[in-house]
């Protein structure tokens, strides 16, 4: 079961090319602590996993869980590798989307899309990587949009699509966070709502996501608040109190603690102002 550790956001994304003279060896034994996607539009790429190679052909896509080991490289005897990732954090409701079937620990994949899916998956990546090094202060929101647009066209070709990865009463936990966020919600609130007691709660809810249920709401309210600074001219302390902290001084407190910056630092870097 892969972690969710940090609220859903967008890491990098990019476009590579690889060959002879420019090759791409990938020796992360840990792996990240975000999970990463690849797809390959041309060449191949050959994934060595505990139990072999494999390659990663063209129209084929692969996903790494947070943690687990990345080894792979192009295959050099087999022309230029071309191929487009992106590092993220996923939302709650990606996890079952990104039920692949497991290759190893922490390795999913998805072989030879066929070309409707393929196709899909291509634009959605080319519009993506472009937003995200766009000029436009959502680009963020829309470069999260058009990656949930990816994994649903992936899912659509997933053997895996009907199997169910979050137990039912956490999911419903994160969902009324997700809805009450801007409520004074304590552990007993958000028990109350899914079914379950706050004490079995309180040992589920990190097991399953990897945080506690307060530092999800904590997380999901930073995620909002920094939305808005990169979107709106309204003010820090309005943000604040949209997004559950009657507190602004506590709110930039939290902001920096989640994000590493202050809220101001974080709509400059957005707004490029």
């Amino acid at each position: 079961m892969a972690k969710i550790i940090s609220s859903p956001r967008m890491i990098y994304a990019g476009l590579g090319r690889h060959d002879r003279d420019a090759p791409n060896r990938i020796r992360r034994p840990q792996g990240f602590s975000y999970w990463l996607l690849e797809y390959t539009a041309g060449g191949v790429a050959n994934m060595h996993l505990a139990n072999g190679t494999v390659e990663a052909a063209a129209h084929s896509i692969f996903l790494f869980e947070p943690g687990a080991p990345q080894t792979y490289e192009n295959d050099e005897s087999r022309g230029p590798w071309l191929h487009y990732w992106v590092c993220f954090q996923p939302r709650s409701e990606w996890i079952d989307w990104l039920n692949w079937p497991r290759l190893d620990q922490g390795f999913g994949m998805l072989k030879r899309l066929d070309e409707t899916v393929s196709n899909r998956v291509k634009s959605c990546f080319d519009d993506m990587v472009k937003t995200l090094h766009g000029p436009l202060p959502q680009r963020e929101a829309l470069a999260m949009s058009l990656l949930e647009q990816l994994i649903l066209w992936c899912d659509s070709a997933n053997p895996n699509k009907t199997a169910q990865r979050l137990d039912s009463r956490v999911r419903r936990a994160m969902a009324y966070i997700c809805d009450h966020y801007r409520e004074p919600l304590t552990l007993d609130d958000i028990a109350r709502a899914s079914g379950i007691s706050p004490s079995r709660l309180a040992h589920l809810f990190p097991q399953e996501v990897g945080i506690t249920p307060m530092r999800y709401l904590e997380q999901h309210r930073i995620e909002i608040a920094r939305q808005r600074l990169a979107a709106t001219s309204d003010s820090i302390s309005a943000i604040a109190e949209r997004v559950g902290y009657g507190s602004a001084s506590y709110f930039s407190k939290v902001f920096r603690s989640v994000r590493g910056c202050t809220p101001r630092e974080a709509r400059q870097s957005a707004t490029g102002a």
